[in-house]
């Protein structure tokens, strides 16, 4: 059962209405119909069994990566490596971030072939594999994503409580990414993961953050969060 995942003392230090919602949200997941291609135990062990957040992170999912292969394929017309690369780069980490090995494991493939300035059509082949892999991967997500309860998606500060620096660092270089693309995506992945991001920046700093990124200032919000994650990242 999914809920080895679930610290034997949490319990102890939730009220009644925490231990509820930590029940309803598993029930949610073992809910789930079989989707091909994801382990949504590994996905749950990536985000320290934290329940709530691995729900958000595949609403987004479903959300938010179904033009990655479009976008990729658009940065190759117009020669621009660096940016293909980046955005295989993030799609790589989504994907490891909810479960999804094999699109994953062929998202890093792709990168890697960006990386090493492969022939165009070996990259398209592979880009090719993935798309036909995701797209009804999506499909799936989509559908059992659609029947779960929507009243309560926040992540509480109980489900974050002991995620470790390097999982919260995959979550800000993700924000980044969608930054440095011009991605609206940043606002929603933003919200949905504010709980986890803040923890890395001073309330003042963080607010910057979030109010750039509202006003779709995307440069500003970039500078903000690199050069001050930087410097966190020095003084650890």
């Amino acid at each position: 059962t999914l809920l080895r995942w679930v610290r034997p003392t949490l319990t102890d230090a939730l009220q009644e209405s925490d231990i509820k919602k930590i029940q309803s949200n598993y029930q949610e997941i073992e809910s789930l119909p079989k989707i091909d291609g994801l382990d949504i135990a590994l996905g749950l062990k990536r985000v320290m069994g934290k329940t709530s957040l691995y729900l958000n992170l595949l609403r987004h999912y479903a959300s938010n990566q179904e033009f990655l292969p479009e976008l990729i394929y658009a940065a190759l017309e117009e020669n621009d490596l660096e940016t293909a690369e980046r955005l295989a780069h993030t799609a790589k980490n989504v994907n490891g971030n909810i479960g999804a090995s094999e699109l994953e494991e062929l998202a890093g493939e792709i990168e890697h072939l960006l990386r090493t300035n492969r022939p165009r059509d070996v990259i398209d082949v592979k880009l090719d594999h993935f798309e036909k892999k995701q797209q009804p991967f999506i499909a799936q997500i989509r559908t059992a994503v659609s029947t779960l309860n929507t009243s309560d998606q926040e992540t509480s500060v109980n489900d974050i409580e002991d995620i470790d620096a390097e999982t919260t660092a995959q979550f800000i270089q993700q924000l980044s990414d969608f930054l440095l693309d011009d991605d609206s995506a940043a606002l929603t992945y933003l919200e949905d993961n504010s709980a986890i991001i803040r923890r890395s920046f001073s309330a003042e700093v963080f607010s910057k953050i979030e109010i750039a990124i509202k006003q779709f200032n995307f440069e500003k919000a970039l500078h903000l969060l690199t050069s001050q994650s930087d410097t966190s990242a020095d003084n650890v």
